[in-house]
């Protein structure tokens, strides 16, 4: 974040983007941020970087007995579901510890695979998760 800024790149913590518009050849981001008054942005590029959150509304998970919480499906050590052992989840639908991101998704479906495959041996690592930060000039 300090390099970003040394550059002269502006962040905006804590802020929740409300509404995207095209305006000319740009765009104008209205957001509001925690405690303090709402900002517009301009720009020519609009850039997600927020990660994932699951889609979990729509699955009717109550209909097949199956808990979550805030974050996600409850699951066991084995991302099995705690209260229907027949479901097991990956990526952004479990409540893990996992970041929202592709490398832990693919780890935890090879898990899931796994499991299924084998019965209820393997168990997710996150000792190591990868991060990174997406900008258009190279940090140095």
């Amino acid at each position: 974040m300090q390099k970003s800024e040394e550059i002269g790149i502006t962040l905006h913590l804590e802020t929740e983007v409300q509404a995207i518009e095209k305006h000319g050849d740009g765009f104008i981001v209205r957001g509001a941020q925690k405690g303090k008054e709402d900002i517009k942005l301009e720009g020519n590029l609009i850039v997600h970087g927020a990660g994932r959150i699951p889609e979990l509304e729509d699955m009717e998970l109550a209909r097949g007995n199956v808990e979550r919480e805030k974050d996600g499906i409850i699951v066991n050590v084995y991302l099995q579901s705690v209260s229907n052992s027949n479901v097991y989840a990956a990526g952004d639908a479990p409540a893990t510890p996992g970041l929202p991101l592709t490398p832990i998704a693919g780890m935890e479906s090879q898990v899931v695979a796994s499991n299924l495959l084998k019965g209820n041996h393997c168990k997710p690592d996150y000792k190591v998760m990868p991060t990174v930060v997406f900008t258009m000039q190279q940090l140095k």
